[in-house]
């Protein structure tokens, strides 16, 4: 019993630090697509005639603007200016971005309407986990300019499921998505590849299923452990 407790006062401790985690990054993507800067480059990017002096001149500022909140000391890996009926990335931080279409990925889609962060998802451009933050760039007049959307730095995530109380030699934390695919690193585990396999435990399964709670059972090794769940 004492067991359990220790593991659920962990885990309520994480899954409070991640949401507060999450609500930051929200904030930080709504601030950014608010400000002018930005908003008069994306009006004037596509008011622009496509390859026109104009275009050009507009595409090179948005850039320089959004890679002042990349890189070190930045929440963001990667930030795109997307247009709002394509979803085409007109301007990125990353060239090779620019002219991929993003139509169909949540982040998108959801970010015309608000701000949305993107659950974690395994990124083949990246071969591991990612997890995207977009709002919608506004007009002063209330029209929709374009989406901005910026890749998440998860350093500080992955900080708060693998802090540790020390009082156990065999306690992990890991979280795992709807796909049923690991997106932390498994402690026991050290080779990155097993982010791309499945893991369907009966403590993961009881999670995607909506629940949380306790259970005595086998682990993603095969080991028996006590493991508490929380959806």
């Amino acid at each position: 019993a004492a067991t359990v407790s220790e593991l659920l006062a962990t885990a309520i401790e994480k899954q409070a630090a991640l949401s507060t985690w999450v609500d930051e990054r929200q904030t930080e993507i709504a601030t950014l697509a608010a400000l002018p800067d930005l908003t008069d480059d994306m009006a004037n990017l596509t008011a622009a005639a496509p390859g026109s002096a104009a275009a050009r001149a507009a595409h090179d500022h948005l850039v320089r603007d959004l890679r002042a909140w990349v890189g070190p000391g930045r929440p963001f890996l990667a930030m795109l200016a997307l247009d709002p009926d394509t979803g085409e990335v007109l301007a990125a931080t990353h060239p090779d971005e620019e002219g991929k279409f993003k139509e169909d990925q949540p982040f998108f889609i959801n970010g015309k309407d608000g701000v949305f962060v993107q659950n974690l998802y395994y990124s083949t451009a990246l071969q591991g986990p990612a997890m995207t933050a977009a709002a919608p760039l506004l007009a002063p007049d209330g029209r929709l300019l374009g989406v901005l959307a910026g890749r998440l730095k998860l350093d500080e995530m992955n900080a708060i499921i693998r802090r540790r109380t020390g009082l156990r030699q065999t306690d992990e934390t890991y979280l795992v998505n709807t796909s049923n695919l690991f997106v932390t690193q498994p402690r026991f585990v050290s080779d990155q590849a097993v982010l791309q396999r499945g893991v369907h435990t009966p403590a993961v399964e009881r999670c995607l299923a909506r629940d949380s709670g306790v259970v005595s059972a086998l682990d993603y090794r095969g080991e028996q452990a006590l493991i508490v769940y929380r959806w």
